[in-house]
C-alpha cells in the first residue's frame, strides 16, 4: 500500500508491503543519499512475516524538498510522522527497525526516543557520533584531513544536507534493557578517503570505526556487536545471508519479549 505522510505542509512519500500479519511492522531506513528500495533484499527476506515499509527522505524520491542544512532530529520527526501515517493503513506498531549507515543512525536514535514503539533493531553499519568520533580521528588525521573528510559532512555538507552534530546522544541516551538489537560492523581501507588508505592509517581508522561501533553495541543490555570480516560498509549487499541470519536472530529475541 502507498503511504504519503503530512508534516509541515510538505510530503513524506513511501510504501508497505507484506502481510499484515500479528506481528511486528518493519521499517527500512537507507543510507545517506539512498534510494529506498537500497535494502530490498531485506525487505524480500522478511516481506513473508510482516509488512514492510519504506519512505522517501525529504527531497528524494517523491517526498518533498526541505531547507537544508537540517537537524538530524528533523529526519527523526519525519521518521515518526510516517509511521503514525503508516499504522493508520494498518502498519501498527510495534515497530522492527532496520537500517543502513546513516540510516543506522536514523534507527538507534528513533529507537532511543520512541523505545515504546520499538520491538527491536538492527543498525548495518551506523554512523558515528559526531563529537566522539571527530575526537578519535583527530588522532589519525590532520587538522586539514580532519575538516575536509569529517567536520564538513557532520555539519551537512553530505547527499542530503543533514546535520548530524547533535547525535551523541546516541551514546548516552538509555535504551530498555530487554530491548534486543544489533550493530554490524565492517569497513575496508578503499572506504576511506585516498590520504588515509595507507596501510598504517587505514588500520588506525578502522580499529577507531570498529571501537565506536562496539560503543554503540553496548548502550542497552540488549545489544549485541557482529563483525563481519570482508564485508565493506555495504554488508547487506556483500553478505546478505550474515544480515538475515542477524535480522533473524533479533527478530526472534523481540517476539519473546
Amino acid at each position: 500500500m502507498d503511504v504519503t505522510a503530512t508534516v509541515t505542509g510538505r510530503k513524506l512519500v513511501g510504501q508497505c508491503t507484506g502481510l499484515n500479519a500479528d506481528a511486528p511492522s518493519v521499517l527500512l531506513e537507507v543510507g545517506m543519499g539512498g534510494n529506498r528500495v537500497d535494502l530490498s533484499l531485506v525487505e524480500a527476506h522478511l516481506v513473508p512475516r510482516t509488512q514492510v515499509c519504506s519512505y522517501d527522505r525529504a527531497g528524494k524520491g517523491a517526498s518533498t524538498s526541505v531547507s537544508t542544512p537540517r537537524p538530524v532530529t528533523e529526519v527523526i520527526s519525519d521518521t515518526h510522522a510516517f509511521l503514525a501515517q503508516a499504522a493508520t493503513q494498518g502498519a501498527k506498531p510495534p515497530y522492527f527497525l532496520v537500517g543502513h549507515s546513516f540510516g543506522g543512525e536514523v534507527v538507534f536514535r528513533y529507537a532511543q526516543l520512541y523505545p515504546d514503539q520499538i520491538a527491536g533493531f538492527v543498525s548495518i553499519n551506523p554512523s558515528p557520533p559526531y563529537k566522539t568520533w571527530v575526537k578519535r580521528a583527530a588522532t589519525v588525521q590532520t587538522p586539514a584531513e580532519l575538516r575536509e573528510f569529517e567536520l564538513l559532512w557532520f555539519r551537512g555538507d553530505n547527499e542530503e544536507g543533514i546535520d548530524t552534530r547533535s547525535d551523541e546522544r546516541m551514546l548516552t541516551d538509555p535504551l530498555p534493557a530487554d530491548l534486543p538489537y544489533a550493530v554490524m560492523f565492517d569497513e575496508e581501507c578503499e572506504g576511506l578517503p585516498p590520504p588515509l588508505q595507507n596501510q598504517q592509517d587505514c588500520t588506525r581508522m578502522l580499529r577507531l570505526l570498529e571501537l565506536t561501533a562496539k560503543d554503540l553495541a553496548n548502550v542497552g543490555k540488549g545489544g549485541r556487536y557482529v563483525r563481519v570480516k570482508g564485508a565493506g560498509h555495504n554488508i547487506h549487499l556483500t553478505q546478505r545471508e550474515v544480515v538475515w541470519a542477524t535480522v533473524d536472530q533479533v527478530w526472534k529475541a523481540a517476539l519473546g519479549r
